[in-house]
């Protein structure tokens, strides 16, 4: 632990902390023949729309060579370097996207205003700058030069995850919105603009960054979000959504997009993977309203069928979601790479449908060509593989062989490893311990991710689930049996074992297998609309936790659905006290659905009778 820690220190670069990287020494990046500000605005965007259409060896082409003419040259290929060294995930593309970056970033920060006294931070809380003896130039550096030190953050982030590199990003990430709340000065107290593009195109860039920052911390558990408040960092919801909204109207200028491409992300997956939003048409509209920039600027490509499939997707057009993703899929985006969220939402839908085999090809597609999270594809793919009720004796080798994966490609930061992964990890453990079986993983998983979700109210879509979940209701309500018996796993796989490997197996885990099932049969009871028959299942499993070994986070699964159910009700009290409950047991992947649970609770202030959900007032605004 000495030597690696001593190794750490030796590489750890003070330099590179972003102490002081106001007067870093530029003099070796060269000058290149002068751009005028609106024109260089002008080729970002339109290397923004290259990018989006699918053509970015084109976008390089562009921008590679004239990086140093302006900062926004300079900005455009960093962030596009960025974006595609993190979308391979190549150790050596993360490497040389750090170096393009550094030097980009280098050249900016020549360009920012520079004053022997009002430069220092500190001083600057005493004696505000006039920011009227700023150009235009200058400002528009002071935020290019604060992206780059977002890309320069996520980078690091990516590259490794040592102590000292998370001490880097995190000072870059910090210096980061210190220069954007000058931004934030400069908007407020600069009187004059030479060009009115310019001052929107300034405007759009505070506001991505407000938005974004605000966003962010208002979505983490209070414990985190208390202790980046602590160091500086402010987090409103409503605030982040207003100032996205405000660059998402300025569709004119490059931030624009990335506003539009934020509340986008946010509404269509973000939300759906943290907490559990209202979906009706209001928000469907309200989703299109988003995308129309990009539906005017950019052809029929992978972005447009991405959309398009989420959208069908989260209406329970399942069908019309797999054409749109398929033709998403068929496309090559940049140097050979797949497109991967088109792939991995294939595969939930395959889950959904009962194409186990499908999902599992689709799963094998992501290990083999997308370095994200090989731990969950992997996974997901030895889960599918697992409910086949026909295994062959090859895909019971192929599922065999993807458990054996899930250790080895665990990541670890920090000496913890990412939460999604670890939880994969544990059920991997829990699938050898148990003489290679697990009851119902895939779908397991489809709520672990929050696709079920996207299922309520689809009854058409949830009674062959629940067909299956009773199934394997009945096989472990039997128990373990007696001497040599076949056991029946779910979906009616058999495979004979002695008595005392039932003993071990069965008597073991039994009951946190059977609340397993006993939880997914009262999920898909609630969205289909039978809220007290649910809860009979959610009781069951909140009665059996004295006897469960180790799976407690059942418990906080039934207790946090039964919030729900009493808020939707309107028992806003015994709503909160399931909440609280649920919260003493979570696990990383409920902990967000609980908070949000509790914030609209308080939002409307327990009593409030009225049940007008927070997202529809704001889709309808």
């Amino acid at each position: 632990m000495a030597e690696t820690l001593t190794a750490d220190f030796d590489n750890f670069d003070l330099e590179d902390s972003d102490a002081d990287e106001d007067y870093e020494d530029v003099s070796e990046t060269p000058l290149a023949s002068e751009v005028d500000l609106l024109s260089a605005v002008k080729i970002a965007r339109e290397v923004t729309l290259l990018v989006l259409n699918n053509k970015q060896n084109e976008a390089v082409d562009k921008i590679e060579p004239f990086w140093n003419h302006s900062v926004y040259h300079a900005l455009a290929h960093a962030a596009l370097n960025t974006a595609l060294a993190l979308m391979k995930f190549e150790k050596e593309d993360l490497l040389n996207a750090m170096d393009i970056v550094k030097e980009c970033s280098s050249f900016v920060n020549r360009r920012r205003h520079k004053s022997s006294f009002t430069n220092n931070m500190v001083t600057k809380m005493v004696i505000r700058p006039n920011y009227d003896t700023y150009s235009e130039e200058e400002c528009h550096a002071e935020l290019c030069y604060a992206d780059m030190l977002i890309f320069r953050a996520l980078l690091t982030f990516a590259q490794e995850g040592s102590l000292f590199s998370y001490l880097r990003g995190g000072l870059k990430i910090r210096r980061a919105h210190q220069v954007y709340k000058e931004c934030e000065e400069i908007l407020e107290h600069r009187s004059k603009w030479n060009d009115e593009h310019l001052k929107r195109e300034f405007e759009s860039g505070a506001d991505a960054a407000a938005g974004a920052f605000n966003l962010i911390i208002s979505s983490l558990p209070p414990r985190l979000a208390k202790f980046l408040q602590f160091l500086g960092f402010d987090g409103d919801r409503d605030v982040g959504l207003q100032r996205l909204s405000n660059g998402h109207k300025k569709r004119d200028t490059v931030r624009g997009f990335m506003c539009s491409g934020a509340l986008l992300a946010h509404t269509c997956a973000i939300r759906f993977f943290l907490t559990y939003p209202l979906v009706d048409d209001n928000m469907f509209i309200y989703c299109e309203q988003l995308f129309e920039p990009f539906r005017k600027e950019i052809s029929e490509g992978p972005l447009v069928h991405t959309f398009d499939g989420r959208i069908n997707f989260m209406k329970g057009k399942l069908q019309e979601s797999l054409d749109h993703y398929t033709s998403a899929k068929n496309t090559i985006i940049g140097d050979g790479m797949i497109n991967v969220i088109a792939v991995f939402e294939m595969s939930w839908i395959y889950i959904v449908l009962g194409d186990l085999r499908k999902a599992a090809d689709h799963m094998e597609i992501l290990c083999q060509n997308c370095n994200w999270s090989k731990c969950l594809f992997h996974y997901v793919k030895a889960c599918a593989l697992s409910m086949l009720p026909d295994r062959t004796p090859d895909e019971e080798e192929q599922m065999l062989f993807c458990m054996r994966e899930v250790p080895k490609h665990l990541r670890r930061y920090l000496g913890r490893s990412l939460p999604v992964e670890k939880y994969c990890f544990r059920r991997a453990e829990r699938f050898f311990a148990q003489d290679n079986w697990l009851p119902l993983p895939a779908y397991e998983m489809l709520y672990a991710s929050n696709y079920f979700y996207l299922l309520k109210g689809k009854v058409d879509l949830l009674e062959p689930i629940m067909v299956q979940i009773d199934r394997a209701i009945i096989d472990l309500q039997e128990g373990p049996h007696k001497g040599q018996v076949s056991f029946t796993f779910c979906f009616g796989h058999s495979i004979s074992r002695t008595q005392i490997d039932l003993c071990v197996v069965d008597s073991v885990w039994h009951v946190d297998n059977y609340c397993l099932a006993l939880f997914l049969k009262g999920l898909c009871l609630a969205y289909m609309g039978y809220p007290l028959s649910a809860e009979e299942y959610f009781l069951e499993v909140i009665q059996n936790k004295p006897n469960v070994i180790k799976d407690v986070h059942y418990v906080s699964f039934a207790q946090m659905e039964m919030g729900y159910i009493a808020k939707e009700t309107g028992n806003y009290e015994l709503a909160l006290e399931y909440f609280l409950a649920a919260r003493s047991s979570s696990i990383f992947i409920t902990e967000f659905r609980i908070h949000q649970g509790i914030q609209q609770l308080k939002r409307k202030g327990y009593y409030n009778k009225e049940d007008s959900e927070d997202e529809a007032v704001y889709y309808n605004k």
